[in-house]
């Protein structure tokens, strides 16, 4: 039984997963099996790869378009290891990766360890992502961009999985069931995960980003009430995606529900407003 399954669900960057596969092979620690999940892609990732299929070097599983959230479910599935990352098949992890998380499990075996990101845009580093501080406030650890986390595979199934239900915000959505099972936590300071960023990622997509906000505030009621900033956050984020999708009479509802949390807040109150005109809510959040 390997130490680490590595699960990489790929639709249609058949252009950037081999620099992902390759990356992972390039390990100075080798007790890893790499599980591919083809999620209906349309651009003959299976030929592209098929020298690592021949090779044995990855398991190869195709299926018909599912999202990324079902895709990840089904190579944890199929996976053998103790310890369970996801990374995704646009990014790329350094050689001493898998080595320093080994470092962390051999003297602690904790539920789940975190390293440091490198952020990149054009290959060029824009900001590094402490582990120890993720979101820079001083209270909040680790962060679930996957290749930056390793998890126990007992515990991963423990808490539930991703939510096959969401196309965006799975990760933050899975964040909440982890903080919630009072996991075992170690942090491995070096920047591990190589993480580039584009302008046509997932997130921008108006109408998952809104779908996604709103399924996770109702699928977690009791959290989002004891924390009414991160609420009313999720809340105005998810409007101004409204507004984006031309769905004005659900963004007014956001930004009115949102203002109710804190009705001092002017920003909140003129976001409510101006979703009362589409035509001005166009030009304000559309047009710009």
């Amino acid at each position: 039984m390997p130490l680490f399954s590595i699960i990489i669900p790929v639709f249609n960057r058949a252009s950037t997963v081999s620099s992902t596969i390759d990356s992972v092979l390039n390990q100075d620690y080798n007790d890893f099996e790499i599980i591919l999940i083809d999620d209906g892609s349309t651009d003959d990732i299976e030929r592209n790869i098929s020298s690592y299929i021949v090779d044995k070097t990855l398991i190869f599983h195709s299926q018909p378009n599912s999202g990324v959230s079902a895709a990840r479910n089904k190579g944890a599935s199929l996976s053998k290891g103790e310890y369970l990352i996801f990374l995704d098949s646009d990014d790329q992890v350094t050689k001493n990766w898998l080595s320093d998380f080994n470092t962390k499990i051999k003297t602690r075996f904790p539920d789940i360890l975190y390293c440091g990101i490198n952020r990149l845009k054009y290959n060029i580093l824009v900001e590094y992502t402490n582990p120890l501080d993720p979101y820079k406030d001083g209270k909040s650890f680790g962060n679930v961009i996957p290749g930056s986390f390793c998890i126990k595979n007992t515990f991963f199934n423990r808490i539930g999985c991703f939510d096959p239900n969401l196309a965006y915000g799975e990760n933050t959505e899975l964040s909440f069931r982890i903080k919630m099972g009072n996991p075992s936590i170690e942090f491995v300071d070096s920047p591990n995960l190589l993480y580039f960023l584009h302008e046509n990622s997932h997130g921008k997509n108006s109408s998952n980003k809104m779908n996604g906000l709103i399924y996770t505030i109702n699928k977690h009621p009791h959290l989002f009430n004891n924390n009414k900033l991160m609420k009313r956050r999720f809340l105005s984020i998810a409007g101004v995606s409204a507004v984006h999708c031309n769905e004005f009479k659900i963004a007014r509802d956001l930004f009115f529900k949102a203002w109710k949390i804190n009705l001092l807040s002017l920003n909140d109150f003129l976001r409510f407003v101006f979703s009362c005109f589409p035509k001005l809510g166009k030009f304000i959040w559309v047009n710009r």
